[in-house]
Parts: structure tokens; sequence; C-alpha cells
């Protein structure tokens, strides 16, 4: 099924768990069939679609990804962050001299995205400029955190 804005949705039944490449072919313009334009994503299939239970699809990053959201007034410091490949991941917190405040994730994680919240009262986490950093197989990324409560 294809929506107004062109984004196609279609279901999938998967035989087994792992990564599932998708092709999608569309026209070159609204009336010009002569020539598909391919379309492809990479999807992570976790659950067997076997004996009538539902296969969850996700896409893959494409790229390492992070992201902070605003912990100006919240006490909750909410993280996101997306990996491409599967491998040794870090995800730790350092203030500003560099020291490791809280380590979220130290170890093997599959290709997919994922959430991490750091609840700063219960961390006892004041405020100040931190330094969120993410490393997965030695690609790294870095957001700056300003804390004012």
């Amino acid at each position: 099924m294809t929506d107004e804005n062109g984004c196609v949705t279609f279901e999938i039944c998967a035989q087994s768990e792992g990564d599932l490449k998708v092709t999608c072919t569309r026209p070159r313009s609204k009336n010009d069939y002569s020539q598909y334009l391919p379309s492809q994503t990479i999807c992570r299939v976790e659950g067997k679609g076997l004996s009538g239970e539902q296969a969850r699809v996700t896409s893959l990053p494409k790229e390492l990804s992070l992201s902070v959201s605003s912990p100006i007034s919240s006490s909750n410091l909410k993280i996101a962050y997306g990996l491409p490949k599967n491998g040794s991941v870090s995800l730790t917190l350092y203030d500003l001299t560099g020291r490791i405040i809280k380590v979220l994730m130290d170890g093997y994680q599959i290709a997919g995205y994922y959430k991490n919240t750091i609840d700063l009262r219960k961390e006892q986490i004041t405020n100040g400029v931190y330094f969120l950093m993410l490393d997965l197989d030695k690609d790294k990324k870095f957001k700056k955190i300003t804390l004012i409560r």
C-alpha cells in the first residue's frame, strides 16, 4: 500500500531471524512505467514468523548515530543511539575533565536502535558540562551535554 507521501507499507512473513534486504521498485514518474527505480533497505527480523507468530521487522541504521534529549528541565536524560553493524559497544558519560561519571553500556550488541535513560537525581549528577561518547569498534560519536536545573 502506498500513502499520499509515496511511503510504501507491506507485510513480510519471515521464515527465520537475521538480516533481510528488501528491494522495492517504483516507476520513474507517475505515468512512466518503462523503467523502474530500485529502492533498498536493510532490515532486522526478530522473532520467527513460523506457526503464526508475529515477526518484528525494523530498519537498521545506515551509520552510527547518537542523540540526547534536552535535560534542562527534566531529571531524566534520555539517550538514543543506532548501530549500523554488530560489534563491541561502549556508551560512557564523562565530565569536563575527562573523568568517567557513568558507563551505560560496555559489551557486544547487535545492529539496531537502542534507548537508555539516566536518572540524574538518583545518580547524583550535578549541573555542569558533560560529554557522552558512543564507541562501536573504534568508530566514535560524541555529544556535549549541559545540565542546568
